[in-house]
């Protein structure tokens, strides 16, 4: 068991917000289109009736050619398939190997609601100064940043780099080997918060949640790269009460983004 002390959060273990379900889930962590070299392909259609199917009311998601080619056009497709289907809540994406602060005219991060990186798939280093002025952009468009912890150590740097711009970030891909680096974080950094697409610890979700409160946990999938259910019955299945997972599911996400 990982669980240490019976903190102050344990109220959400018997929380008396009882079993009401205002919303569904918000997941934030989503993607559509094509990754290279394979053969499949999701379309914004695809990825609402996937997700819908499964309870999701809103998810955050991108366009893979603005990870894979070219950040513009996959933003403004984004951005489309936004306007198509409500259902998806825009992420912006830039690459730094291209991106040295200017933006591509026309381009709008105020109709974003989250900045995503991909350090993991396009090979740069978080420690980067074209990264810094993608961090400067999501400050002035008021975004959250999304980023992978990869290796040990990138979250440290994640968080410190997004701590220097006052920005909430989400860490995602957090596991085992790096979940106790996070946790070290999280005395320092307010605004940082874990995805839930890996959250594979035994007991993770209840230890975070009884020490540092289920506000610092996002609903995150990975869908439709990864199998959806796997991250949702964690959440279900944690030994926390139905306020703190009404929390992980829809209510953080939707403070973060100022959704109501």
């Amino acid at each position: 068991m990982w669980r240490i002390w019976a903190g102050p959060y344990e109220r959400w273990l018997s929380t008396t917000a009882g079993d009401r379900q205002d919303h569904g889930i918000i997941d934030c962590l989503t993607t559509f289109g094509r990754v290279p070299k394979q053969g499949s392909s999701t379309t914004p259609l695809q990825l609402r009736d996937g997700l819908a199917s499964q309870g999701v009311e809103k998810c955050a998601s991108l366009s893979l050619r603005g990870v894979y080619y070219d950040s513009l056009e996959g933003n403004t497709e984004t951005l489309r398939a936004s306007n198509d289907f409500p259902f998806i809540i825009p992420a912006a994406t830039l690459d730094p190997r291209r991106f040295y602060g200017k933006l591509d005219q026309g381009l709008d991060l105020g109709a974003f609601k989250i900045m995503r990186v991909f350090p993991d798939v396009q090979g740069w280093p978080t420690d980067y100064a074209p990264f810094e002025r993608i961090l400067e952009c999501a400050q002035m468009s008021g975004l959250l940043v999304m980023a992978p912890v990869q290796d040990r150590g990138n979250a440290t740097r994640l968080s410190r780099a997004a701590a220097k711009y006052g920005l909430p970030l989400i860490i995602t891909s957090v596991n085992y080997s790096t979940l106790s680096e996070v946790l070290a974080l999280f005395h320092d950094h307010e605004k940082l918060h874990i995805s839930t697409d890996m959250l594979n610890t035994p007991d993770g979700i209840e230890l975070i949640t009884d020490e540092f409160g289920p506000e610092r946990l996002i609903f995150g999938s990975n869908y439709p790269a990864t199998y959806f259910r796997g991250p949702l019955l964690a959440v279900q299945r944690a030994e926390i009460g139905p306020g703190a997972k009404r929390k992980i599911l829809w209510e953080n996400a939707a403070r973060l983004m100022g959704i109501k």
